[in-house]
């Protein structure tokens, strides 16, 4: 019951594993750190690390999966989704690469300094989302002063705006790994929910986006005439 509850730790075993990641990853930096010299430099190579770690935890997923299941149901399901292992490489060696650039940050940085610039990026952005209204209203003041860098700055705002989104409608796919949060609902949950509030801030931004960029087209060339 409470945050103990069998929905979210179905054995005490799962309990542990929870307990022993959450301790591993906020002792990675402390871990990385003691293994530097007294230069700031390692003593053996970080690729190597980074790519034996990620090996281990490939052959410790497979162990998982075979525990429950035979090695022809794994080459089984290997082959009949390959497009899903395309997907998870990608972001796979951007996590690899993340792996690596931990090493070089705290090379550079002590854990606790690391650790809270890190984390800075949650605060970035909802900081960017405040500019991006602050540019909005910028546009609205440009568009009653009739200046010539309203159509620029709008253009500016909608890629901001769409792109965000974007982002914002892969990271809740199943190709970011977040298929089982959205796999309770509904059909009429995923639209109203999903679909439609995110829809709106991909499609409209989108079109604003092609007719500023004929109009700011015509001005160029309107410019260049006169040139």
């Amino acid at each position: 019951m409470g945050w103990c509850s069998e929905d979210l730790f179905p054995t005490r075993f799962s309990l542990i594993i929870f307990i022993s990641y959450m301790a591993l990853f906020i002792n990675q930096g402390i871990l990385v750190t003691a293994s530097k010299s007294k230069d700031n430099t390692y003593n053996y190579n970080t690729v190597t690390a980074v790519l034996l770690t990620e090996c281990v935890k490939l052959v410790a997923a497979a162990c998982i999966f075979l525990k429950d299941n035979t090695v022809s149901s794994l080459l089984s399901d290997i082959t009949k989704h390959k497009d899903v292992l395309l997907y998870y490489l990608v972001p796979s060696a951007l996590y690899c690469l993340y792996n690596n650039l931990a090493f070089v940050n705290l090379a550079s940085y002590d854990p606790t300094t690391y650790f809270l610039l890190l984390q800075f990026r949650v605060v970035l952005a909802r900081v960017l989302n405040v500019v991006e209204v602050v540019l909005s209203l910028l546009v609205i003041l440009l568009h009653y002063q009739k200046s010539k860098h309203t159509r620029l700055m709008a253009f500016t705002v909608s890629v901001m705006t769409f792109w965000k989104t974007v982002l914002y409608f892969v990271m809740f796919t199943e190709y970011c790994g977040a298929g089982p949060l959205r796999v309770q609902n509904t059909i009429m949950q995923e639209i109203f929910i999903y679909v439609i509030p995110n829809g709106i801030w991909v499609v409209v931004p989108f079109l604003v986006m092609i007719q500023l960029w004929n109009l700011l087209a015509a001005d160029t060339k309107q410019g260049s005439k006169f040139n």
